[in-house]
């Protein structure tokens, strides 16, 4: 007698044979629309309905997934036993994030960190604080004089309240084990004289075996130069980078790049953004100093994965 299979068995089933239609009704649209065509008509749909493209899978007892949300950070972080969400994106970026998650079996969150409180990062976060069990959330140290009162933060303040859940402001020295041998070391910020909310982000170093990442929110020159001058070199160094401020001029000094010495930097962009982001300037030093970057703007949804001690990476989207 045949075992009945599991609902994660099933979901997994379902998702598969979903796929293959969809890739099948894909290849006759591109064949009677042209490929251009489709591929704005899957954008169009994606917007409007919240859902995102097919998810990135790549192989490794670590996955680092750089969510495309447009001109806004978000990634999900997973071992073998723990989930980690890294901001969220703005307002109405909660059903993508969302649909991203279920896609990844994600019922859980064992740590959401919120960077700093401005909306392109914590937006959509009181939706997702809101949908799933959260054990507890890690911000930014934003000083008395600083701490905003727009009603995104205190939206997100109030549900951590009224979920209970553990409220930890970041500082140098905070370590948190994430299981399978994977941890975070919190680097930032390093100083108590912050006059930027931008330099209040949480900056954080993952690292799996003889992998590792940089986590750095919107921090800039000024929070660069304060970790380097209080982190010893060894825990500087970071595989992938992921910059500062959208790779913004006003972060991501050559300092920095030099003292982290990435192979691959990300840049979590909106399309066309009003910005310019990544800045000209930034993209200058990293091909100076031979820094591969990825982009969400142009490679949609960016996952690394690593068995500790070699990376892989799969796009949602070839370049551009």
């Amino acid at each position: 007698m045949a075992k009945k299979r599991s609902k994660k068995q099933q979901q997994e089933y379902r998702s598969k044979l979903l796929g293959i239609v969809a890739a099948v009704l894909c290849v006759i649209a591109s064949l009677i629309l042209g490929q251009d065509r489709v591929d704005e008509i899957l954008d169009t749909l994606f917007q409007e309905t919240g859902m995102t493209s097919a998810p990135v899978q790549v192989d490794g007892e670590l996955k680092v997934h750089f969510i495309d949300v447009g001109q806004g950070d978000c990634t999900l972080i997973q071992t073998a036993s723990q989930n980690i969400l890294v901001d969220a994106g703005e307002r109405g970026n909660g059903n993508t994030i969302l649909s991203y998650l279920e896609s990844q079996q994600v019922e859980e969150l064992d740590l959401v960190v919120a960077t700093h409180p401005h909306s392109d990062h914590i937006g959509s976060m009181p939706d997702i604080l809101k949908a799933l069990p959260v054990k507890k959330v890690l911000e930014g140290n934003v000083p008395e004089k600083l701490i905003p009162t727009t009603r995104i933060y205190e939206s997100l303040l109030d549900i951590i309240a009224e979920k209970d859940i553990p409220l930890i402001e970041a500082a140098p020295g905070l370590e948190y084990d994430i299981g399978g041998g994977a941890k975070i070391s919190v680097l930032g910020p390093a100083s108590d004289n912050i006059k930027d909310l931008n330099n209040t982000s949480a900056v954080f170093r993952l690292e799996y075996g003889e992998t590792s990442f940089m986590f750095t929110g919107d921090a800039e020159k000024e929070s660069e130069e304060e970790i380097l001058a209080h982190t010893s070199k060894k825990q500087l160094h970071a595989n992938v980078l992921k910059l500062g401020h959208h790779g913004s001029r006003t972060s991501n000094s050559q300092e920095w790049l030099y003292a982290v010495a990435p192979e691959y930097a990300v840049a979590l962009v909106g399309k066309d953004n009003d910005y310019g982001h990544p800045h000209e300037e930034t993209l200058k030093k990293l091909k100076k100093a031979g820094i591969t970057l990825y982009r969400s703007d142009v490679h949609g949804t960016i996952v690394f994965g690593s068995d500790g001690k070699s990376l892989t990476v799969i796009t949602e989207k070839g370049a551009a």
